[in-house]
């Protein structure tokens, strides 16, 4: 009997070290997952924060076309914050 609870001993030790390996890898799963969501929610905000400066360049080129055509100029390329448009 001695001789079998000897030669299982090796058993355990790997089974520990399986153990940490597949908790280890759950974790950096779970960080990987959770920045990957920050950072497609900083996108998102940036693409609304676009389209409400373009909805308004579009809303006064519309105004001012109502008013008066030859008020609407085309601009080649200007920059507000970090976004380039053009009209």
């Amino acid at each position: 009997m001695s001789q079998k609870k000897h030669d299982q001993s090796g058993f355990s030790t790997l089974e520990i070290l399986l153990a940490m390996f597949i908790f280890i890898m759950a974790i950096t799963a779970v960080i990987g997952v959770s920045f990957g969501n920050q950072s497609m929610i900083i996108d998102g905000q940036a693409n609304t924060e676009a389209i409400n400066i373009a909805q308004g360049l579009m809303e006064k080129a519309q105004a001012d076309a109502r008013k008066d055509f030859n008020l609407v100029n085309p601009v080649s390329a200007a920059t507000v914050d970090r976004f380039t448009y053009g009209v």
